[in-house]
């Protein structure tokens, strides 16, 4: 029997919220997979919760295995370089503490007005949506953009970066 190619990464997305139908096929036919990333290197795909748990709670994991070539600027893959979780030790600890008075208690609950404000617009446009309405698109989905965009002090007219 001839060995079937490996599935390439990124899988994209139909939309930002669900998974893609390529990625719902791996996950049906187990927890792991053998992939290959957009620069031709091969690794693991987990898509099973115990699995990656297991997986990330084990110090052999670590994504400085990962060579930087595995990632392209087109490919949008959570944990490539530069990003706050790619990071361990000294260094995820340095990146965290710039970034930690943004989401501080105190921080938080100046905003707690705000987000209360950004949330109730967005349960007002629901309203007059046809019903049965997109929850995804009218709430779930813009709200963490909108609050993101609160957080950073970006105008409101500049909050669709965010939301991809």
């Amino acid at each position: 029997m001839p060995e079937q190619p490996l599935p390439t990464l990124p899988m994209w997305r139909v939309d930002h919220i669900e998974p893609s139908p390529e990625m719902l096929a791996l996950r049906a036919n187990g927890p792991i997979h053998r992939v290959r990333f957009p620069s031709g290197h091969e690794g693991w795909w987990v898509t099973g919760y115990d699995e990656a748990k297991a997986v990330l709670s084990d110090a052999a994991f670590r994504p400085a295995g990962m060579p930087p070539a595995a990632f392209t600027p087109d490919s949008v893959i959570l944990g490539s370089p530069g990003w706050l979780v790619s990071h361990e030790g000294g260094e995820h600890a340095r990146l965290r503490t710039i970034v930690a008075p943004a989401f501080s208690n105190r921080r938080v609950k100046l905003l707690a007005q705000q987000i209360e404000a950004i949330a109730a617009q967005l349960f007002e446009t629901l309203a007059t949506q046809p019903q049965p309405a997109d929850l995804r698109r009218h709430l779930s989905f813009p709200l963490p953009a909108m609050v993101i965009s609160a957080l950073m002090g970006v105008l409101y007219e500049d909050h669709a970066f965010f939301a991809g």
